[in-house]
């Protein structure tokens, strides 16, 4: 009776201590929600990136720069449900653009031109999912995302110069902003600073392409002629630091 004692009161305790480990794991494992936010330089691949004069789609675009907001929830022990919140711009070549320009309109009638030119510019949303690998103080987390982001045309504008009359011409070469789907994939190394706060390093391949439906040619006589669609791929690889909070 004494022994039967003596094993109801060890299983108790032992009922007690595994009540105590299971309340304690949530603690552990409180945080399932974090907030990631991070900026980095955005290169241009492919034709975005491309200075061909003969390349029908070069954007001609340079190193920009792109930020992210990303909210993360773990819905297992190495998985976790993603959104990011993204924009980025990349500035165009404003050389490359006015070699094209003069190649099409040489100055035969007027002196010089002069160029400008405005970002191609990237804003969205995009969801997907993320895989966690930890390594001691680091973890590695592998995603894949889709989304639908908002693109802007780069607006170029040139002055035809004639010295002789003294004459500006104005001609302002507009897009309206489209609308796309795009996917991202990347990489996300993080260390924890303390038990909410750390720092991450990440890479993503962001790729979609713009379908710009509506182009015009505005002049400073105030004459507007539309000038057909443009289609613009857009491909970058985003280098980004920044830090994130879990809770």
């Amino acid at each position: 009776m004494r022994q039967l004692f003596l094993l109801l009161l060890l299983s108790f305790a032992l009922n007690l201590n595994g009540q105590d480990t299971i309340r304690s794991k949530p603690r552990e494992e409180i945080s399932k929600w974090s907030i990631n936010l991070v900026a980095g330089p955005c290169f241009p691949l492919g034709d975005y990136g491309s200075r061909n004069l003969e390349n029908s789609r070069a954007g001609f675009s340079m190193v920009g720069l792109s930020t992210k907001l990303r909210a993360g929830y773990q819905v297992s022990k190495n998985l976790f449900v993603t959104a990011d919140l993204i924009w980025f711009y990349n500035p165009v070549d404003a050389n490359a653009s006015l070699n094209v320009y003069t190649d099409d309109h040489p100055s035969s009638t007027f002196d010089s031109y002069e160029i400008t030119t405005n970002s191609w510019k990237t804003y969205g949303l995009m969801a997907g999912v993320s895989k966690a690998f930890a390594f001691s103080d680091i973890t590695l987390e592998l995603k894949g995302l889709v989304g639908v982001v908002r693109g802007e045309y780069s607006n170029v504008i040139v002055k035809q110069i004639d010295f002789d009359i003294d004459s500006v011409g104005i001609t302002n070469y507009k897009g309206e902003n489209t609308t796309q789907v795009a996917m991202n994939i990347g990489f996300n190394f993080k260390t924890k600073l303390n038990k909410s706060v750390g720092l991450s390093l990440g890479g993503d391949y962001f790729t979609t392409e713009m379908r710009f439906k509506k182009l015009t040619v505005e002049q400073s006589n105030g004459s507007t002629a539309g000038d057909g669609s443009y289609n613009q791929p857009v491909s970058v690889f985003q280098l980004s630091a920044g830090f994130y909070v879990e809770f």
